[in-house]
């Protein structure tokens, strides 16, 4: 069974978790394909971002982060990403921006990424995804289209 860990980084859902907006909708998407999840929230502070991402590799087959992927002074989470040794596949993060810009343009200003990383023998997939409840929606959208596919591929599956 895929396994998945959301990590949510916002100084605000650390302090009332009911700040946490967009995860529990891409939570919701995932359950309805099967696939359990978990979540965590971190401040955005690198050394805990960093620690969680280590942390949800090990423990998931596809790790999905919230928030800090923007232009702030401080958003660090894709930098932290590639540190990783990220492998990108670049369309599912463009098209996530491409949906976003339909409802507003400042989507386009999101450095999110979407790759894979090797923990031991397996591939891990990270997605670093947009805070807001409307962009957890493009998330689930874009996952919906290509995550079977994604994941057949991964295990080495026939196409048919």
């Amino acid at each position: 069974m895929t396994t998945a860990h959301l990590v949510v980084v916002s100084d605000r859902a650390v302090a009332d978790p009911a700040e946490n907006r967009a995860a529990p909708v891409v939570a919701g998407a995932l359950t309805a394909q099967g696939i359990e999840s978990s979540v965590s929230i971190v401040p955005n502070e690198p050394e805990q971002v960093r620690a969680a991402l280590q942390a949800a590799v090990r423990m998931a087959d596809l790790v999905i982060t919230f928030g800090g992927t923007g232009v702030r002074p401080g958003d660090c989470v894709v930098d932290l990403t590639h540190e990783l040794g990220l492998v990108e596949l670049p369309g599912i993060a463009e098209e996530i921006r491409r949906l976003g810009a339909v409802r507003t343009p400042a989507s386009l200003l999101s450095r999110g990424t979407c790759g894979l990383v090797a923990d031991g023998s397996r591939p891990v997939l990270v997605l670093n995804c947009p805070s807001s409840r409307g962009g957890a929606k493009d998330v689930a959208q874009v996952l919906g289209q290509v995550l079977g596919h994604l994941l057949r591929d991964l295990e080495g599956t026939e196409r048919s």
